[in-house]
């Protein structure tokens, strides 16, 4: 039997009575320079019980955790001073409902620095949540930014569909109406007048509508073959002509885009037939 054994057992009787008064098995253990496992079995050696002897963990969870707040402890030291298993203490403090609240202030300030990143994102650049925290790179859940908005009043949905460019529509923040089955109308900006107004979500996805009617009817109207300089009223009628009905849309929703289009050899522009030539 080692030295320290021997020694533990010699004073186990001031020992016991250090321990009730309130001295832990860890800061006994240190003053004889040996670990507090050797305490307690040279205690246990001389018939002390442990268990009964100690106050459960719970209690001493119970009586301690706004001290060990306070002082700012973390798992890892509280479990060698108690002498206990660091996953002892954890169940322990789950069971009882008890944390550490230092480590949630840490959380929640991630949590809420996170948040402004997520709102500034999406103030910028719109979409929703999910993509703001894939884009930002962030470790935190869907879950705790809603949360956050939540409790501060913030809705961000006015956002979901804004700043992209559809043609020359460009989406803004606004109310999505909901229409019809499965869609919805967007708020948007023609960047060639500056009207505003709303469209149909579908239309903008399959370039049925590329900008207002104002800007829009001339280029749907009238169209310019350059290599033959011949003119036609509609585009249907060019593509017709020139044999390219199969890319009548991609042709349209260039020519939507750019003003004109190259493709089978021929160049095609749209024709302002307000414009002189």
């Amino acid at each position: 039997m080692s030295v320290k054994s021997e020694a533990v057992k010699r004073d186990s009787e001031s020992i016991v009575a250090r321990i009730k008064a309130g001295a832990t098995i860890t800061a006994i253990a240190d003053e004889y320079g040996t670990y507090p496992s050797l305490v307690k079995r040279a205690l246990n050696g001389v018939g002390v019980d442990i268990k009964r002897l100690l106050p459960t963990l719970a209690n001493t969870c119970r009586e301690n955790i706004n001290e060990w707040r306070k002082e700012g402890k973390t798992l890892d030291v509280l479990a060698e001073e108690l002498g206990v298993k660091r996953s002892s203490l954890v169940s322990t403090l789950h069971r009882l409902g008890l944390k550490l609240h230092h480590r949630e202030r840490m959380r929640s300030a991630a949590v809420d620095e996170a948040t402004e990143e997520v709102i500034k994102y999406i103030h910028q650049r719109g979409g929703n949540i999910i993509k703001a925290i894939r884009d930002l790179g962030l470790k935190v859940s869907e879950s705790a930014i809603r949360g956050r908005l939540a409790e501060r009043g913030i809705d961000l949905s006015s956002f979901r569909f804004s700043y992209r460019t559809y043609g020359d529509w460009y989406t803004l923040p606004g109310k999505v109406e909901e229409c019809y089955v499965n869609d919805k109308k967007i708020y948007a900006r023609c960047l060639r007048c500056g009207s505003t107004g709303y469209v149909l979500y579908t239309n903008l996805l399959a370039a049925k509508s590329t900008g207002c009617m104002s800007c829009r009817t001339w280029t749907q109207k009238t169209v310019r073959v350059v290599e033959t300089g011949e003119v036609y009223k509609s585009l249907r009628k060019a593509v017709i002509k020139l044999d390219l009905l199969p890319a009548y849309q991609r042709i349209r929703q260039n020519l939507n885009k750019s003003g004109s289009y190259e493709i089978g050899g021929f160049t095609i522009e749209a024709v302002d037939p307000s414009s002189d030539g």
